[in-house]
């Protein structure tokens, strides 16, 4: 015990006076969120092991949290709050804020990011799933980390075959935002049950405004409403190049296959 207390006011470089000329700060996040019978000897630790000059533990915790764990350790009728006291010195009160909604530059800017970290080199992947990501920010306030989860998928999926269709890119990409977004819609897509609404209501077509100035996402939300209801008259598939495409699948089939093959398969290994 001596020893670990030594080591730590070596760490806080203490000066000849004793006092630390430096601090050393530990931060504890979501504390409140582990088991009580975990959560409180945590709390007697730091009490006891860490009662040096200069040394500082940050808790991010949710008190009201914190107190029923008290309370379940030591029984209702314990003050939860008095129990607190003697461990906390200082409370910071954080108000929360709305997420932060990217604009498309911040999306795109940083789903090209993502895209070079992961090594997800395939062109026509990379763009069907850009424009699927833009659109679905339109709705959908999409954070960062959900954008990594999207490109996850799309780097962790076997690659479509030689020679796929843009039907094939853009339902995909779909999926994979749609997997992250909203996952129990997958189940209906898998039974063919899916309403294209439902799918709007993620892919946010309908929010992107003019959908004529982005003739990318109009051509992945064709194929989104082809592949829920079959709904798309074949003049405005033959004028978005996609009349041959629909074709070569039979509808009800094609989007079962792409869950199978990209989000229920895996690569065995990422690119190099």
């Amino acid at each position: 015990m001596e020893t670990f207390r030594n080591a730590l006011i070596e760490l806080t470089g203490p000066g000849s006076d004793g006092f630390p000329n430096q601090k050393l700060i530990f931060v504890v996040d979501e504390l409140d969120r582990y088991r009580p019978d975990y959560a409180l000897p945590v709390l007697e630790i730091i009490k006891h092991f860490f009662n040096v000059d200069g040394v500082h533990f940050v808790l991010g915790v949710n008190l009201k949290e914190l107190q029923n764990s008290v309370r379940a350790r030591y029984g209702t009728g314990n003050d939860g709050d008095r129990y607190l006291q003697k461990f906390l010195h200082v409370k910071v009160r954080f108000t929360l804020k709305k997420q932060t909604r990217y604009t498309p530059a911040d999306v795109s800017n940083y789903f090209d990011h993502v895209c070079d970290v992961m090594q997800l080199n395939v062109v026509d992947e990379i763009e069907a799933l850009r424009f699927a990501v833009l659109s679905a920010s339109h709705g959908e306030t999409l954070g960062l980390r959900d954008i990594q989860r999207m490109v996850t998928l799309a780097t962790l999926a076997p690659p479509l075959k030689r020679g796929a269709s843009y039907l094939e890119w853009h339902i995909a990409a779909g999926l994979f935002v749609i997997k992250t977004v909203r996952p129990s819609l997958i189940d209906k897509l898998k039974r063919g049950v899916l309403a294209y609404q439902e799918a709007d209501d993620v892919l946010a077509f309908s929010k992107v405004r003019p959908l004529s100035d982005h003739p990318e996402i109009g051509q992945l939300r064709l194929c989104w409403i082809w592949a829920c209801d079959g709904n798309v008259d074949s003049k405005t598939l033959r004028e978005h190049g996609l009349i041959e495409q629909t074709w070569n699948y039979v509808r009800l089939g094609l989007v079962p296959k792409l869950i199978s093959d990209q989000l229920e398969t895996f690569q065995v290994a990422l690119p190099n």
